[in-house]
């Protein structure tokens, strides 16, 4: 029988996040407030309303956290692929002037996250 380990979003007692994952949930947080507050943007996305913070999330930490495509995979549990469809998704919404500037200010704060950041 073959089966397939998913890694949980939380960790198990007494077992510490590595410090991208907490780089990672920050960073998947910071999307999803941002995302609500923007619900015309989540519909003009043109997907399901889950898949824009989740694509946010996956580019604000790759590119404003630093984290590689790969890490970025393991931690959501996803296809290093998949990590880098959402991230191209987010870069040609950067087209837009509107949203470069709302995208830009998410980037700064994202890169500002410390160990009081979001909670």
């Amino acid at each position: 029988m073959f089966t397939v380990s998913v890694p949980a979003t939380r960790p198990r007692p007494g077992v510490a996040f590595p410090p991208c994952a907490r780089q990672w949930v920050r960073c998947r947080r910071l999307a999803v407030i941002w995302t609500r507050s923007r619900r015309d943007t989540a519909a003009a996305y043109g997907r399901s309303p889950l898949s824009l913070p989740r694509h946010l999330g996956f580019y604000l930490a790759h590119v404003a956290c630093g984290l590689p495509l790969r890490a970025v995979a393991r931690l959501s549990a996803c296809h290093p692929s998949s990590i880098a469809y959402g991230v191209r998704r987010i870069e040609h919404l950067r087209e837009n002037a509107a949203l470069d500037g709302a995208i830009a200010r998410l980037e700064a704060a994202a890169r500002g996250l410390g160990p009081r950041g979001l909670h």
